[in-house]
């Protein structure tokens, strides 16, 4: 690209700071794809501590990432930051940004439509996913909400848990890791909580 091409409107101002942000990052992190059927011995080979700096490559390459990503200003998560919204946020420094919110449509006597979480893209489809908080107790009804309102059919859990909230009703409820269809999601989340099954009920109806 020529330097004359951008000011003659070759490419737009979008588009100009999109081609910096990929070559920085192309520069700093370098080619980190996996292939899938290597992904298991790379990771295990990815989290070995090197003794003389007691870090790993995972975390030097996460280290890095944060360096190329944009950190959220204030402004940019007003929403999570109402005072009512406060006690549906594990932490105060862990929050979405308004742009990325997937609000809550099902409502069951509950008025909030947020929750602590944000839509992600994939290469192919934006908004594909949804990162979501290890739900509070306050919050479970919330994720299933979530998971009804945005149709999630696979749910992968990625936080440790304490041995001792094993067979607490909010780790039972995110053990589910593949939801099949409506009537299966109905019949297991139902040995867990009558006010979740009426919650399915309700939005079905």
């Amino acid at each position: 690209m020529q330097r004359e091409d951008f000011f003659n409107g070759a490419v737009t101002y979008e588009q100009y700071v999109f081609i910096h942000d990929a070559i920085l990052e192309a520069c700093l992190c370098g080619d980190t794809t996996i292939p899938a059927s290597q992904l298991r011995s790379v990771y295990y080979d990815m989290n070995r501590l090197d003794p003389q700096t007691n870090s790993s490559p995972i975390k030097e390459e996460f280290r890095t990432l944060n360096m190329v990503t944009p950190t959220l200003r204030v402004e940019d998560c007003s929403i999570a930051l109402l005072p009512r919204n406060h006690e549906k946020n594990r932490c105060m420094d862990v929050l979405p940004p308004d742009r990325c919110l997937p609000f809550l449509i099902t409502i069951d006597g509950e008025s909030s439509n947020y929750i602590n979480a944000a839509l992600m893209d994939s290469y192919k489809q934006p908004s594909a996913f949804i990162v979501t908080q290890h739900p509070l107790p306050n919050t479970v009804k919330d994720f299933w909400r979530l998971v009804l309102d945005y149709h999630c059919t696979s749910i992968v859990m990625l936080n440790d848990v304490d041995p001792a909230q094993i067979n607490s009703t909010t780790y039972q409820a995110i053990r589910l890791v593949y939801l099949q269809d409506a009537d299966e999601t109905k019949e297991l989340i139902g040995r867990l909580s009558s006010s979740i099954t009426s919650l399915i009920d309700y939005a079905k109806s």
